[in-house]
């Protein structure tokens, strides 16, 4: 059963399967969530009433930042989305913290790095430290309620997962580093199906981190689908590099679709030329393509699905 479906169970051919729907029945079955047929990426400076206008088109999946709005604000536009039948996942960063995070100042100062060079106020973590990855799995006397439930009770119908790489971070220890962040990736899912039984998870990036596991299929298992950063302009510049696709990374898309994942690609580039055969390659390839500025404030250009931008 795809993973936008609802839980209802349709066939009624065993017993099993009837019990199964009197209990469905009896809980209530919710409406049947489309598959996203575009995706809305935005970390900063969100506006209310874009987001909510965007919540009258078609079937989308936002990542969005939740600590931007009045919690109850982002409650309320949580709820408005489910009920047009988009899907809201909430970004949270495991590789990576910042000043500005809720649990910061709790926070054991020597689990924390070096400085991001390029996003100020943000710093590597040991993210196999115990008391980090309790942070977002478990409620603790120092942060409060997990990060995942905190998200959860927000209205997140599951999480996007970013510095999924930080792995790569210590070229000597790739393969060890790779399996401490996908177990830590597993049990973010594990913990937040226990109190969301349709909890989703995305990571970004990270193509390649299945290769260095000793059950490759585990990790596989616990995500439901992937975003990938700038596969087809890869270049020096901080926006709008030329068309020079990552041949690596693209090969890893039919990998993640074999495995029934979901692949959206995002690329921060401007001219139309470049947008239109941009979303023309994501058509051929198979993955629901966005256009976005670096710092994600929500100078977006969606997909749109009716009008192919493929030259006849």
């Amino acid at each position: 059963m795809s993973l936008w479906d609802n839980r209802c169970i349709k066939n009624m051919s065993t017993p099993k399967a009837i019990c199964l729907c009197l209990i469905v029945a009896f809980l209530g079955c919710t409406k049947t969530r489309q598959p996203p047929v575009r995706w809305y990426y935005q970390l900063q400076m969100l506006q209310i009433e874009v987001l909510e206008a965007l919540a009258a088109g078609p079937p989308t999946l936002f990542v969005l930042e939740p600590f931007e709005l009045p919690l109850a604000t982002f409650r309320d536009l949580a709820g408005a989305l489910k009920k047009g039948g988009h899907t809201l996942l909430c970004y949270m960063s495991i590789g990576e913290t910042g000043t500005y995070r809720y649990y910061y100042q709790a926070l054991n100062k020597r689990i924390i790095k070096h400085e991001n060079a390029v996003w100020k106020g943000s710093y590597r973590v040991d993210y196999a430290d115990p008391v980090w990855q309790s942070v977002f799995l478990t409620k603790t006397p120092e942060f409060g309620p997990s990060y995942v439930e905190r998200l959860i009770n927000l209205g997140c119908q599951g999480v996007y997962l970013d510095t999924v790489d930080a792995f790569w971070d210590d070229p000597a220890a790739v393969k060890k580093n790779a399996q401490i962040m996908a177990d830590f990736v597993v049990k973010i899912k594990k913990h937040g199906v226990s109190l969301l039984p349709s909890f989703l998870l995305f990571t970004q990036n990270a193509t390649t981190i299945y290769q260095f596991l000793a059950a490759p299929e585990v990790f596989f298992a616990a995500i439901d689908g992937i975003g990938i950063e700038s596969a087809y302009h890869v270049g020096p510049s901080w926006f709008d590099n030329v068309y020079a696709p990552n041949k690596e990374v693209l090969g890893e898309f039919k990998t993640y679709q074999s495995h029934g994942k979901t692949v959206f690609s995002i690329e921060y580039i401007q001219s139309g030329a470049k947008i239109e055969a941009y979303f023309c390659q994501a058509q051929t390839h198979g993955v629901i393509p966005l256009v976005a500025d670096r710092e994600l404030t929500g100078k977006n250009t969606l997909y749109d699905e009716k009008t192919s931008f493929c030259k006849k």
